[in-house]
């Protein structure tokens, strides 16, 4: 999952630079809730998000952990 996530964001100094926002301190934008919802499906909250959906690539307990992990760093 995070080869994934890396394409586009950054994530302690690691990824994509400007292509995507970095994620640190993403739980001071979103709650575990909201950042679960992104992941599964961006579009649902931001109708023109250009992140595609991850609920086809990975269960409802995978994108928990992915939340979860998130929110710490």
């Amino acid at each position: 999952m995070s080869r994934e996530c890396l394409k586009c964001h950054q994530i302690e100094g690691v990824g994509a630079v400007n292509q995507a926002p970095v994620l640190k301190n993403i739980a001071a934008k979103y709650d575990l809730a909201k950042l679960e919802q992104r992941i599964s499906d961006p579009t649902k909250l931001m109708p023109d998000a250009e992140m595609p959906p991850f609920n086809d690539k990975l269960t409802p307990e995978q994108i928990h952990m992915v939340a979860q992990w998130l929110i710490k760093k």
